[in-house]
């Protein structure tokens, strides 16, 4: 027999392995091969195959069984044919794979009576959920060792063996690649060589050739009785198509390995507890020390963001001061919050085509350098242009960073990490104020942004070496092609014109002015031409417009809306009541407001723990509103006199109300849609209440601004130069609370300080009522059960849209 297209055939196949393993297809937990027909014909054949050589399940295991676990399931078709065996057609059946690349679709989603089998993702590496272990009578495991190194079966076994009921049964199905049948069409000597040549190429590429072997021995020694090994041959059997070629007939004929089935019983004894126990355990060990890295590193991603946000609190007015800017004082916090929200739907769609860790890598280091262009500005103009470029890349930060806790968990289970997450914003919080007017009042403000610096430096590292997550490899012209640039053009438009519009009405010009009208007609003209986009031209939209189709969820983005409208106005604008009003020094500001920042962590984490304990997070939004309406109902009282006390006790209610609303609006619209579209909906939500932030900061200041400028009048009536009234009232009022220490005149000082308070009162009107508002929607929002299941979620173009195969969510 002519060996050439032997040799071939054996040169494709190792180089098929090898080109796994380079691509992460065995030492990465991602199925690597083909999502198309050819690929889940083949897997359908495989097991047609296997059935035919061995039994779909064992003779040895009883039928009377109610739960079936199947790892490795693939298409599912096992757990479809062990449906229409078993005698029971209530029988529980679960597969389990480590990706959802085979899983079919919707429609063809393998059942079991009249309800569909839920596919889980799920690596068997990895210990099981709780509320999976000692729930089956079956487990079964196929064809999983050419995937595993020699020291992996011992895990899978210890997973698996969690699994079962007491008295349980584990089928591991595996093909002996040592071993060869024949029909007589090669010589001995020549298979002989074959095993050779077969032994060599495994342990060349790190997997271990005598998996059988292995198999039972691991499973003989954990635990369990009633341990049978078969083997079953090919010779004979005729199951390739009469039209295959004659060589690739005999060849595979004579080369197919024998199949091999290992059954085993769970024996309910301590000493097989034991075993499983401990060996799960030394797992999730070394499962938190691996992920150690990476979950500081994401941390970190979220923490330079938020410092950089809440460090300006007590540093602005030194800034705007040093640059003799009235309206820097403004639009060092307006252009970060705006360049933020219009950019956060872009940053979400750049990580669907590209995968979220190489434009998770882009946005730390964009911030890296807008930051040193921050701290070198000579103008406020430079500041403010280095700032914008800032919000841009920390809008990223933060849409990024709830993405990728959303793709790594469950709907019900990430609550729990983004409470985490609040944890560390409120840390960011608390530290930032201090250390914004530590370095106004002691170094220099620049050392704020300096900061940033090797906080993003470490980041990067972290993220580059430790952050492993799906990455598409989509070619970069092909992602530029798929960029909505009508959309991201349209919501630029709309978020840049109608926040400017706002800025300038009323001070800068009149609100019947041209520049006014024009900018918030065509922002609002953007608006529409960006619907238009997103619904009729985009191939890859922005923002899924089916969101809008339910009402609930349209009260969610209201509520989330309304609380990023509020909660920013408390830690934008407290520290300048303090540091008017109450005489405090940026330092002392950075201390007195660590009450609402406190407050806001503990009922982030304290939402987190409840949510994933209980799965109840409608209450809490409701709780949250109240506690929010009820303490910037509060801040209204504030005033020339009020003591400290009344100071931190507001905060705190304000605070408590402010955590509990970070994350639950957010879980509340992932419940309702599927876990391909939760990257856009994170997005569309976090763009709502980024636009929240950014309407906030400049409404707030215009608010103030008019209000100051009508305390003019008082302000000479004590005594006052008109020069240092005009200075002291409307749009160069926050820029001036440096002057403030130098009014000698008891008069005067108090006339400032009241019309500070007095402005500042109408302002905490204004977000008292839209606090209320919040209230009001929050009303329509429809309780959903979370899901405990995860899906993985697939970037990409070319990933075609998979089920989420339990029902994530339903409404009640």
């Amino acid at each position: 027999m002519n060996s050439l297209p032997f040799q071939k055939f054996l040169s494709s196949l190792f180089g098929l392995f090898q080109s796994l393993i380079k691509m992460g297809g065995i030492s990465h937990p991602i199925y690597m091969l083909d999502r198309n027909e050819a690929e889940t014909k083949r897997l359908n054949d495989q097991h047609r195959f296997l059935v035919e050589l061995s039994n779909l399940i064992h003779p040895s295991i009883p039928r009377d069984l109610t739960a079936v676990a199947d790892l490795g399931t693939g298409t599912g078709i096992w757990l479809q044919d062990v449906a229409n065996l078993l005698p029971n057609k209530s029988v529980y059946l679960h597969g389990f794979d480590i990706s959802s690349t085979q899983y079919p679709q919707r429609h063809e989603i393998p059942r079991s009576g009249q309800k569909p089998i839920p596919l889980t993702v799920h690596d068997a590496l990895h210990p099981f959920p709780a509320e999976h272990r000692g729930r089956y009578d079956l487990v079964h495991i196929r064809l999983l060792t050419a995937g595993l190194k020699q020291a992996d079966y011992t895990r899978v076994l210890a997973n698996a063996r969690a699994l079962l009921k007491p008295n349980g049964w584990i089928q591991w199905e595996e093909v002996d690649h040592t071993a060869f049948c024949t029909d007589a069409v090669l010589e001995p000597a020549a298979i002989t060589r074959l095993r050779e040549c077969v032994i060599e190429a495994m342990l060349k590429l790190g997997l271990w050739p005598f998996a059988p072997q292995r198999v039972y021995d691991v499973i003989h020694t954990s635990g369990f009785t009633d341990v049978v090994r078969e083997t079953y041959t090919t010779a004979g059997k005729k199951y390739l198509r009469p039209t295959a070629q004659i060589w690739v007939a005999g060849v595979m004929r004579a080369l197919v390995p024998p199949s091999m089935v290992v059954i085993g019983q769970a024996e309910d004894t301590r000493q097989a507890r034991g075993i499983t126990e401990k060996l799960i355990g030394e797992f999730e060990a070394h499962c938190e020390s691996a992920t150690a890295l990476v979950n500081f590193g994401v941390t970190l991603s979220m923490f330079i963001a938020a410092l950089d946000q809440t460090i300006m609190a007590t540093a602005i007015p030194t800034i705007a001061a040093y640059f003799h800017s009235s309206s820097g004082y403004t639009w060092i916090g307006g252009a970060y919050l705006l360049s933020s929200a219009a950019s956060a739907c872009i940053w979400a769609k750049l990580s669907d085509i590209w995968g979220r860790k190489p434009i998770l890598l882009l946005a730390v280091g964009w911030f890296f350098l807008s930051s040193i262009l921050c701290a070198a500005s000579t103008s406020m103009e430079m500041l403010i242009a280095g700032r914008a470029l800032q919000g841009v890349a920390g809008g990223g930060l933060l849409q990024l960073v709830t993405i990728i806790i959303s793709d790594l968990f469950s709907v019900r289970h990430r609550s729990l990490y983004l409470g985490l997450m609040e944890v560390m914003w409120a840390f960011a919080g608390g530290v930032g104020p201090l250390l914004g007017g530590a370095f106004s009042q002691s170094v220099t403000w620049r050392w704020t942004y300096w900061i940033n610096l090797p906080i993003s430096g470490v980041t990067f590292v972290l993220l580059f070496f430790f952050l492993d997550v799906h990455n598409p490899q989509t070619k970069i012209m092909d992602g530029v092609r798929a960029i909505d640039w009508f959309g991201s053009l349209s919501v630029l438009g709309l978020t840049l014109m109608l926040l400017l519009g706002l800025d300038f009405g009323g001070e800068t010009f009149a609100w019947k002015s041209p520049q006014v009208i024009c900018l918030i007609v065509f922002g609002s003209l953007c608006s529409l031409l960006f619907v238009y986009s997103e619904k009729k031209l985009a191939k890859y939209p922005l923002m899924p417009m089916d969101i809008f189709t339910r009402f609930s969820n349209i009260a969610t983005l209201l509520v989330a809306f309304a609380h990023g409208f509020v909660f920013i106005a408390g830690e934008y604008y407290i520290p300048l009541y303090l540091q008017s009003v109450h005489g405090s020094s940026p330092m002392g500001s950075g201390v007195l407001i660590l009450p609402l920042v406190v407050m806001e962590a503990f009922s982030g984490m304290f939402t987190g723990a409840i949510i994933h304990r209980t799965g109840r997070y409608l209450e809490l939004i409701w709780i949250g509103l109240v506690l929010m309406t009820i303490g910037n109902g509060l801040y209204i009282h504030l005033g020339v006199g009020s003591s400290v006390g009344e100071i931190v006790g507001y905060q705190i209610v304000s605070g408590l109300g402010a955590g509990f609303l970070f994350q639950t609006p957010i879980i509340a619209i992932q419940a309702k849609v599927s876990q391909e579209d939760t990257a856009t909906a994170t997005a569309t939500i976090g763009f709502i209440r980024n636009m929240a932030t950014a309407a906030s900061i400049v409404i707030g200041g215009v608010v103030f601004q008019n209000s100051m400028g009508q305390k003019k009048s008082s302000l000479l009536a004590s005594g006052m130069s008109t020069s240092m009234a005009a200075q002291m009232s409307g749009d160069s009022a926050a820029a001036s609370i440096e002057s403030i220490k130098f009014i000698t005149d008891p008069e005067q000082l108090l006339a400032v300080r009241e019309a500070f308070a007095w402005s500042l009162r109408n302002m905490w009107i204004l977000y008292t009522c839209m606090s209320a508002v919040g209230v009001f929607f929050s009303a329509f929002i429809l309780k959903t059960k979370l899901a405990k299941e995860h899906v993985e979620t697939k970037t990409g173009l070319n990933v075609e849209k998979t089920p989420v195969v339990e029902q994530n969510a339903h409404s009640v």
